[in-house]
């Protein structure tokens, strides 16, 4: 007979309860786990990641300056420090690429350029796109044409997302000398500021199914102006190569013309950056085999081993066995 005993727990405690070998499926996270558990047994103890196909990002409100200018949006996405980000998160590794696509998802689709690219802090490169954008930094200001800017970032408080907002402040104070201004703000009061386009910068995810799906919400069919109400299209982004390359994606069965469509995106996404990936979203889990075998793994997987996914938590046990012991 099979049972399967549920155990509330917090993060700690769940920490505690793998360690001792009390628990053996969760998810979990936290840095410092491949040594932790993993290297205690490492036949039987797993830790294993799967993309949800989304990511973290920062969008640029493109409908105002200074963000309609490429040369500012790039400098701030060379000084987002998202090695230190995902250390803090206790996510290690997560890193987003340029591209906003999960290369554990869309691997053979990404262009090589960008295939498993961290973007690294540039604080010399970002320093040269300010001033190939005709900026200048003073007083903490982004300065052009005689007219200041004083950014702001938008986040989400209910998220506890204050320590990574911070940390990107310092990088571009550190690294450009701009001061960026947290302004935190409860889940639904953010989205309202987001739909309504009533930001500087703000952090909010991407995603979709397929490329399409992840791409689409940058077509100027979800556009609208400021002070309307945008279901998508946060950032206000309005280009016409964008259009053409997603009506291709959007529009065709031909799987060549799908994957260059997707490529010409990737470029865009890249160089244009209407918004720039922070850290890629991966749902973490901890699984002992000492009790139970036929556990997924994330090279050879038809569903995702995440108590609480609904039809794939299913999956999960209909497959399980006990181990011979």
């Amino acid at each position: 007979m099979k049972q399967l005993k549920i155990m509330p727990s917090s993060g700690d405690a769940v920490k505690a309860q793998l360690l001792r070998g009390d628990v053996d499926w969760a998810l979990s996270a936290w840095s410092g786990a491949e040594q932790d558990y993993v290297a205690k047994d490492p036949t039987h103890h797993l830790y294993q990641k799967y993309a949800t196909g989304g990511a973290y990002a920062l969008f640029y409100n493109t409908a105002e300056a200074p963000f309609d200018n490429v040369h500012v949006r790039r400098a701030l996405a060379m000084t987002i420090p998202r090695k230190d980000i995902v250390t803090t998160l206790q996510r290690p590794g997560t890193e987003a690429g340029p591209t906003g696509l999960v290369d554990q998802i869309y691997g053979d689709a990404i262009l090589p350029e960008y295939r498993g690219k961290v973007q690294p802090v540039d604080a010399e490169g970002a320093r040269r796109e300010l001033a190939l954008g005709g900026y200048e930094v003073k007083g903490g200001k982004l300065v052009k044409d005689g007219r200041s800017y004083a950014p702001k970032l938008s986040f989400n408080q209910d998220f506890v997302w204050d320590p990574y907002a911070n940390m990107m402040i310092r990088s571009w104070q550190q690294h450009l000398g701009i001061n960026v201004k947290p302004v935190g703000a409860p889940g639904a009061n953010l989205y309202e500021q987001q739909q309504t386009g009533a930001f500087d910068l703000t952090i909010s995810t991407t995603g979709g199914a397929g490329i399409p799906g992840v791409y689409s919400a940058l077509s100027s069919r979800a556009y609208r102006p400021l002070g309307k109400m945008a279901a998508t299209d946060f950032g206000r982004w309005k280009d016409g190569a964008t259009d053409t390359a997603i009506d291709r994606l959007l529009s065709s069965s031909d799987a060549g013309v799908i994957r260059s469509a997707g490529q010409e995106m990737q470029r865009i996404v890249a160089e244009q950056v209407p918004y720039s990936p922070i850290y890629n979203s991966y749902w973490f889990i901890l699984i002992n085999t000492d009790h139970w075998t036929g556990w997924p793994t994330p090279g050879h997987f038809s569903y995702v081993p995440f108590p609480g996914l609904g039809p794939d938590t299913t999956l999960t046990l209909l497959h399980l066995k006990r181990a011979g012991r």
